[in-house]
């Protein structure tokens, strides 16, 4: 059984790599999908966390990338939700 302390421990690109070599219909429907639920594809192609020998280094940059995709999910959560405020059906934003 996969759980989300599982999923959580890999980083996003090694995570988004392993989805779309097992969807069926490959990475579009994976964007898609993430689209769907207002996920930035682009702000979880980050990674390469391993390969920054300094710890201190890897935080940062686990910081940076992490602050960087709760901004951009932010901004496409709030201009969803304005258009659904405003009468508009569900967008498909992202």
């Amino acid at each position: 059984m996969r759980t989300n302390r599982h999923i959580g421990a890999k980083e996003p690109l090694t995570y988004l790599k392993e989805r779309i070599d097992r969807a069926d219909l490959g990475e579009d429907i994976v964007k898609d999908r993430l689209k769907s639920h207002v996920v930035p594809f682009e702000s979880l192609r980050v990674g390469g966390y391993a390969l920054n020998p300094s710890s201190d280094e890897r935080r940062l940059q686990i910081q940076s990338d992490y602050t960087a995709f709760r901004a951009a999910r932010a901004s496409l959560l709030r201009a969803a939700l304005v258009k659904l405020c405003e009468g508009r059906d569900w967008p498909n934003v992202g």
